[in-house]
């Protein structure tokens, strides 16, 4: 797992802030304008929600309404991926693929290591967010963590 960047002093106070809140410890935090993105360790995640039961009054609980309070607490729309050791579990997590979706990991005899989404023609415009921006930050988490160079979404 590769890791190239030194987190700043906003991502550090927010990180602090959701691990009081939730009790779990984020793996990354990434600010972008006015959202925040926090990775969560697959095996953390129960934790979470386990803390979603406890940490609303309402009589519908869920990992949402928690996502609701962190955004109105940090004044910013959070997101919550969870966070694999392995490259493939990683971006069916990160995208939410269906089981139906796939991923391919392939990397060439020069080094160069790449990924190839196949989705569901309906679900493209999601996987790929508004403006591009789920597939841009997708792009970014797997370089930095996993020296993937890009992924291809089809």
């Amino acid at each position: 797992m590769l890791r190239n960047t030194k987190l700043t002093a906003d991502e550090l106070a927010l990180i602090s802030l959701f691990e009081s809140i939730t009790g779990v410890g984020p793996v990354d935090c990434i600010l972008d304008n006015d959202r925040v993105t926090f990775l969560i360790h697959e095996k953390d995640f129960p934790s979470l929600l386990r803390m979603a039961f406890t940490f609303s009054s309402a009589k519908k609980k869920s990992i949402g309404l928690v996502l609701e309070e962190l955004s109105r607490i940090m004044k910013r729309k959070v997101d919550i991926v969870k966070f694999s050791d392995n490259i493939k579990r990683f971006i069916i997590n990160f995208f939410s693929l269906a089981k139906s979706e796939s991923v391919k990991i392939i990397s060439r005899p020069d080094g160069y290591k790449y990924a190839i989404i196949n989705v569901n023609p309906r679900r493209r415009g999601a996987v790929i967010g508004r403006g591009g921006y789920r597939a841009k930050q997708g792009r970014e988490l797997t370089k930095r963590y996993f020296g993937l160079q890009t992924i291809y979404i089809r």
